[in-house]
């Protein structure tokens, strides 16, 4: 692990706390999602971005993380993509990172996200892969050409997605996090998707 002050940013961050996916996010699903982060810029606010989502009429917080899936089928494409957490999984993460776990660098290790579904509540465990995990040429390729906030308009889209199937408008609340998108806008592409072959680290 890295030395504890390089990692000190990571504990403003915890404290500021108090997989189902898509063509852009990895959303964690029932049972596990393997992911590998990735990012730009030295501080903790150059990795993530927090944005807004609303469920049955609550508007709740997400982070956002760039990385890629870790899947069990070996034939599944490579894909850049954001990974989506909820505040006790980013909790987690932040956790690990201020205590010196890298999961940005290119020595570093996965995570295996936990999600469980009881009772009406969603629970997550996040554990850390016992070795690290190796960025393909083609996502360090991909990475070089995209940036968190790349992502803002397509969470904005999704979100007006399914506030149109509600039939609740969420042009509002996305104007809020990206002023620059206008209402019917599509927004741009980030890339395609990549391939090649992948390894279980885990």
């Amino acid at each position: 692990m890295a030395d504890q002050t390089q990692n000190s940013g990571w504990g403003e961050v915890l404290e500021g706390l108090g997989a189902d996916d898509n063509q852009y996010f990895i959303f964690p699903k029932e049972g596990r999602t393997r992911v590998r982060l990735l990012g730009h810029g030295d501080t903790p606010a150059d990795k993530f971005r927090e944005v807004q989502s609303q469920f049955q009429g609550r508007v709740r917080s997400r982070w956002i993380l760039m990385g890629f899936s870790i899947p069990d089928n070996a034939e599944e494409a490579y894909r850049l993509r954001c990974v989506v957490l909820s505040k006790t999984a980013f909790r987690s993460v932040t956790t690990m990172l201020h205590e010196g776990y890298d999961f940005f660098g290119e020595g570093g290790h996965g995570l295996a996200i936990l999600r469980s579904d009881a009772g009406g509540r969603t629970n997550y465990t996040v554990m850390p892969s016992p070795q690290p995990v190796p960025i393909p040429d083609e996502v360090t390729a991909m990475l070089k050409e995209a940036k968190i906030d790349d992502f803002i308009p397509h969470w904005i889209e999704l979100q007006n997605q399914s506030a149109n199937r509600n039939q609740q408008p969420q042009q509002q609340m996305g104007q809020q996090v990206y002023p620059q998108m206008q209402q019917g806008q599509q927004p741009p592409p980030i890339g395609n998707p990549l391939t090649g072959n992948q390894t279980n680290p885990w």
